[in-house]
């Protein structure tokens, strides 16, 4: 029908992909408008919107690329008007790289992932590649560097010694930064390292009184065992991670102090209490995990991802904004779990 080819041209935009939902029953001319602040909509001008696209037309294409995760094309419909009306009342919003990314052809929907280095030079530079490939569509990268060895270690195989974790870090960054000029926005990094590993107080201080590596958060896993021999002011063992050895005894409450008063200074380093996550880690056939996202919300195994969504609590009153509306809160929660389930899919 002719209805239906003036609203393939509005939805698809610069991409031209159009999915089969299209055959759905969605009236798309009688959705409702989103109702987007100034702010807002210079906003999504500024880093979601395809050329020639609308934020109806954004929301709707989103709306039915994600909803190619139902059986049928009949589900496909129901569930892209769903996920429409959740996103359109700002209810919901789905992570960027969805609403940038979905309907486009060029994948990667979530926001996330965990990429760590092992302790050779192919896995450091493939890390690298893989997490140059991950930025440019926009993704979050969060490195854990506990398994490389320390700063001027031996390399048995050339006659030089290793670089170390902040040096591989400040590697990561400069390619962070290099991909991100084109982005539609700024890469975000998370770095962690061991409190044992024998740079840990190069890694603390190594943005003291250096921006090269801005675009990192940083945090020191803690372990049980450190904050015992913290509270007894017992030594504490600098172990390689290569050998085995161990490489310095400090005083564990000098290292702890060194930690919060650099925290006090810029803000890092964070804190990770590790015990906690490899105790809870629900995989764990699928290796130790070594770090978490950027944000530090979600910790993965390596390689893994999350796809993030975001609820707006503000949306959920009465009409007279004199009560919560906890029916509404349900009804939002139950159909954006659907939407972040069919962006797996």
């Amino acid at each position: 029908p002719m209805k239906n080819k003036v609203q393939i041209k509005e939805i698809a935009g610069a991409s031209g992909v159009v999915s089969k939902t299209l055959a759905s029953t969605v009236d798309y001319k009688n959705l409702k408008e989103p109702n987007l602040s100034p702010n807002a909509v210079t906003v999504l001008e500024a880093r979601y919107l395809q050329s020639g696209e609308s934020a109806k037309g954004l929301y709707y294409r989103v709306a039915e690329a994600v909803a190619l995760g139902e059986k049928t094309l009949e589900s496909q419909g129901l569930w892209t008007e769903k996920f429409y009306n959740l996103m359109a009342s700002l209810k919901f919003q789905p992570n960027s790289p969805t609403l940038v990314n979905a309907g486009t052809g060029k994948g990667c929907l979530s926001a996330c992932f965990v990429v760590s280095p092992e302790d050779t030079m192919e896995s450091i530079m493939n890390v690298a590649h893989d997490a140059a490939m991950i930025e440019k569509w926009g993704g979050g990268i969060g490195f854990g560097f506990s398994t490389l060895r320390p700063k001027n270690d031996k390399i048995s195989t050339v006659q030089g010694a290793a670089c170390g974790p902040v040096s591989v870090m400040k590697l990561y960054s400069k390619v962070g930064e290099t991909l991100t000029q084109g982005a539609f926005r700024l890469g975000a990094h998370m770095g962690q390292l061991l409190v044992s590993h024998p740079d840990i107080k190069e890694f603390i201080h190594c943005k003291d009184n250096d921006d090269s590596i801005s675009n990192f958060n940083i945090s020191v896993q803690i372990t049980d065992q450190f904050m015992e021999a913290v509270n007894n002011d017992d030594d504490w063992n600098l172990v390689n991670p290569r050998s085995g050895d161990i490489v310095e005894t400090i005083k564990a409450r000098e290292l702890w102090e060194e930690l919060c008063e650099s925290a006090w200074k810029t803000g890092d380093p964070g804190v990770v209490f590790i015990d906690r996550v490899w105790e809870t880690q629900p995989n764990p056939q699928l290796g130790k995990i070594q770090t978490s996202n950027p944000c530090g919300e979600e910790f993965l195994e390596n390689y893994g991802n999350c796809c993030l969504g975001s609820i707006d609590l503000s949306k959920h009153l009465n009409d007279d904004n004199s009560e919560f509306d906890w029916e509404s809160l349900e009804d939002t929660i139950r159909i954006a779990g659907r939407f972040l389930d069919d962006v797996i899919e």
